[in-house]
């Protein structure tokens, strides 16, 4: 799952809110080491955000930029923070990766930002948040995304398929 992380002088951290997949894992306060991915391309990013992509992965060879152009880091989480909302984890990157080596090879563009963020909403509407901007947001980053691309059609095709995932969990939110 792709995380923000913060670096602080050598210090790594990393924020997990409480409904998802990932905080139950942790939770369990066990010693163990996560692959952490950092996907450079939003198809590679929406399929890990579904747990698609750990599927293809082979986690003997962390970390390594593999075919599909995705980073990955091993960590060891550990609860710095426990809050009501949230929890922030340390960890150690491993292999002696650095944040800034991982993140200087990805590329941006006002399409990547704009699916980026798209993806960011997804992640928040799958961790139950509430009080997030409604379907004219959605539509106005369909529109930049439309208009950056030049009517890209494969862009375009995951971005579809996004906004459906997006209002899926929505409708299922509102029935549940």
């Amino acid at each position: 799952m792709p995380l923000g992380l913060r670096v602080y002088g050598d210090q790594v951290f990393f924020k997990v809110y409480k409904e998802t997949g990932l905080s139950r894992v942790l939770e369990q306060d066990k010693p163990m080491a996560l692959l952490l991915l950092y996907p450079n391309d939003p198809r590679c990013f929406y399929d890990s955000l579904n747990h698609v992509l750990e599927e293809r992965l082979e986690p003997s060879e962390c970390p390594l930029l593999d075919a599909e152009g995705c980073y990955r880091v091993c960590l060891s989480p550990l609860r710095v923070f426990g809050g009501i909302d949230y929890d922030i984890y340390s960890c150690s990157l491993s292999h002696g990766f650095h944040v800034s080596d991982m993140c200087s090879s990805i590329g941006y563009s006002r399409v990547y930002g704009c699916l980026l963020e798209l993806l960011v909403y997804y992640t928040k509407v799958m961790a139950g948040i509430t009080g997030l901007p409604g379907y004219e947001y959605l539509e106005g980053l369909k529109w930049c995304i439309e208009r950056a691309s030049n009517h890209d059609k494969a862009v375009m095709d995951i971005v579809e398929e996004i906004i459906s995932a997006i209002y899926d969990v929505m409708r299922e939110t509102e029935e549940g």
